[in-house]
């Protein structure tokens, strides 16, 4: 018994393998076809599966299936057009990877372009670094800012490959690209902000186009109408590396981008991506226009589809770690707090006539800096007719008691509590740290925007600071844990995927101690609102990347 294995294309342009002969034949080789990860389709009755390498590799190999020169030639194209040049010697160090470390990069090989999207913590940076070596070819690294640094110490610990770090003036980027290219260096890395520039994208096309990009943090990319992100889905390589412990952060228009950087040819067209897996209804705001996501549907359909592409590991599956504890310290609003989120409530729905807080980003905005602290909000802002309660809202604010809000007072009192040991304190807000530094009588050490990190991070660990204030500028990629174990969160974040990025800058792989988590909370409305939102997205993204029992349509609202 020999089936016949063609090539196809479906309606959105993508190439998809069938299996074809007579229905009996095809009948009985179920069981083979399913081993090679076909689906059967049975409105149209036939066994299929999306193009890629490996597949056709062990269909090469198979006694039981007959190619088609097409798709020999098809495959033959796509291994010479895929496989990078290979300029450099492995020098990785095996041992240092852990058994399901090991097991992601094989399955990552044998996709091709992939996407690792395991836990905080479980070392993708290790995975990705394997497989560059591996590949011997010019690696591009794109990371956040802050990171690169952190990238050039991973390099060395798991390698012994020559890397560049590429930041600083025109000229000294200039130089750094040309030494990396020109060398050639094994890794050139380099920053998602740092895209914008066109010359610098230029220059990181010429060092990369042979070889490897590794987008890490890829959900840098979501964005579409950011310059970073057309930027960055102007590149190409022969090889691509997606790594994100948050793979969905919002919402399913987020996920699409992101596959575009990796498997461009799954998802063609975002119109046609929307219309099987979203469910949209138009609104109007401000006198615009737009289609708004309100729920979900056929997410088993799209779980199947980008399965073989990605791999997902929690930390609670593969690591051993010690306990984490969360306390929650509720704390009251003071009566100026609780008056001026009615106002802010109030004029909001006036305003607009709608209760979905969420589009009203100023007041919402307004409002989560009001559960932290009044002062915070600004005294001065551009008249807005629609608020007609404006100059009462602006005076409460000036009379706003200047000492420490509730929740401050809650802070104040945990770092207390926690001495000697060291302990980090996050806000999304930097002003809101600022401020609170002013009742602090201690050093403080900042990983934030603006400051130069290595050097904070070095005070912090190694000198006198006890203290660690962080935006979300440190809540990717920093290795914390072998310092400390205690977070206090000021204000938590309302994306799900992000907060997690956070929790596990101290709980994760190296980790000795058991973590500690103080999170201020209140009765706050707008408060209460944030949390239900992070609820949905969660539901969502677990949906997608771990559930198998999904409902038709999950409701967003």
């Amino acid at each position: 018994m020999v089936i016949q294995i063609v090539l196809a294309k479906d309606n959105l342009g993508r190439l998809f393998l069938m299996a074809k002969g007579q229905e009996d034949e095809i009948w009985e080789a179920r069981s083979h076809l399913s081993r090679l990860g076909f689906v059967w389709q049975p409105q149209k009755m036939y066994w299929y599966r999306n193009y890629d390498q490996e597949t056709v590799r062990k269909l090469m190999d198979s006694k039981h299936v007959e190619l088609t020169p097409k798709v020999i030639n098809q495959y033959q194209q796509d291994v010479l057009q895929l496989t990078p040049v290979k300029e450099f010697m492995d020098t990785f160090r095996p041992d240092m990877l852990m058994p399901y470390q090991t097991l992601g990069v094989e399955t990552a090989q044998k996709a091709g372009n992939f996407l690792f999207c395991d836990d905080m913590g479980l070392g993708k940076t290790a995975q990705t670094l394997r497989i560059a070596e591996e590949l011997g070819c010019r690696t591009l690294v794109i990371c956040p800012s802050t990171l690169v640094d952190e990238w050039g110490s991973q390099i060395q610990k798991f390698t012994g490959s020559s890397f560049q770090p590429i930041y600083g003036p025109t000229r000294e980027r200039q130089a750094a690209w040309k030494k990396a290219t020109e060398s050639p260096l094994h890794y050139a890395v380099f920053s998602w902000d740092g895209l914008r520039n066109e010359m610098d994208l230029k220059l990181a096309q010429a060092y990369c186009k042979e070889g490897l990009i590794i987008f890490d943090e890829i959900t840098k990319g979501k964005n579409a109408q950011a310059q970073r992100s057309k930027a960055a889905a102007s590149l190409k390589a022969r090889r691509v590396l997606g790594i994100t412990g948050s793979p969905i952060e919002n919402n399913l228009k987020e996920l699409w981008h992101i596959l575009k950087l990796v498997r461009p040819e799954l998802f063609p067209n975002y119109q046609r991506f929307a219309d099987m897996f979203m469910v949209l209804e138009e609104r109007s705001f401000s006198g615009h226009k737009f289609m708004d996501i309100v729920g979900y549907k056929n997410l088993e359909g799209l779980k199947e589809m980008i399965a073989p592409y990605y791999i997902r590991r929690l930390r609670t599956e593969v690591l051993d770690l010690p306990p984490s504890s969360t306390v929650v310290r509720t704390v009251p609003l003071s009566k100026q707090q609780q008056e001026i989120e009615a106002f802010l409530l109030k004029s909001s729905q006036e305003a607009f006539k709608v209760d979905r807080m969420e589009l009203v980003l100023k007041y919402f905005t307004y409002g989560m800096e009001n559960f932290i602290s009044p002062c915070l909000l600004p005294t001065e802002w551009e008249p807005d007719e629609d608020f007609v309660q404006e100059e009462q809202l602006k005076q409460l604010i000036l009379d706003a008691n200047k000492e420490p809000s509730p929740r401050e007072l809650e802070t104040l009192e945990i770092l207390k509590e926690s001495a000697p040991n060291k302990i980090i304190v996050f806000s999304g807000f930097k002003k809101a740290l600022v401020r609170l530094a002013t009742f602090v009588e201690e050093p403080i050490s900042w990983l934030t925007s603006g400051v130069d990190v290595q050097a904070e991070l070095a005070s912090w660990k190694d000198g006198d600071t006890r203290l660690l204030f962080m935006t979300s500028a440190g809540a990717m990629g920093h290795n914390l844990q072998e310092k400390c174990s205690m977070m206090v969160i000021l204000s938590s974040l309302h994306n799900p995927r992000m907060m997690d990025q956070l929790l596990a800058r101290i709980s994760r792989m190296g980790q000795k101690k058991p973590v500690t988590y103080y999170v201020l909370d209140s009765a706050s409305q707008i408060e209460q609102k944030l949390h239900a939102n992070t609820a949905e997205k969660n539901v969502l993204s677990e949906n997608v990347f771990r559930n198998t029992d999904l409902a038709k349509v999950v409701m967003c609202r």
